[in-house]
């Protein structure tokens, strides 16, 4: 059975052993992990199955309309609000194995409760504007230049309400 509660020091090495897994040398480090699990703890959540980690999620609520990406584990919490206007979420991963089994949305919808009255945001590859879809984002705008690996799409879900 699939359990999604927030992320605890202890999960952070087997996250950072998933985040390698699926980003390879882009993977955020464990300090990275740790900043952001610091930063904003009810918004980084792990899925666990029989102990293991096989997915998480990172959030901020911040201010900023259009996402941009920068590097180091100081920028989400420098951009990072308390009453930001926006819940951002930084990234989702699910173990490659745990895919399409309901993991990614059971995580997604553990942060929308945090949107508070927010739209939450996320970035994601052309291949994900479905999944996002079905949590009921709609796609904003593309953003070219995000990243390298895009095309990338901003995706929103109004707030509730």
């Amino acid at each position: 059975m699939t359990t999604v509660s927030p992320a605890t020091e202890g999960d952070l090495p087997g996250i950072a052993r998933l985040e390698r897994q699926i980003e390879g040398d882009s993977a955020a480090d464990i300090d990275t992990l740790r900043a952001r699990l610091h930063m904003f703890p009810p918004g980084f959540l792990a899925a666990r199955e029989h102990g293991g980690i096989i997915g998480y999620i990172e959030t901020c609520l911040w201010d900023e309309p259009v996402p941009r990406f920068g590097a180091g584990p100081g920028f989400f919490s420098t951009r990072h609000r308390p009453d930001g206007a926006i819940l951002y979420i930084i990234f989702v991963g699910v173990r490659a194995d745990r895919r399409r089994h309901g993991v990614g949305t059971a995580l997604l919808r553990g942060v929308f409760p945090l949107a508070d009255g927010r739209p939450i945001q996320a970035v994601c590859r052309d291949r994900h504007i479905g999944f996002y879809r079905q949590a009921g984002f709609v796609r904003k705008r593309s953003l070219p230049g995000f990243l390298p690996g895009g095309p990338f799409h901003l995706m929103e879900r109004p707030p509730e309400g």
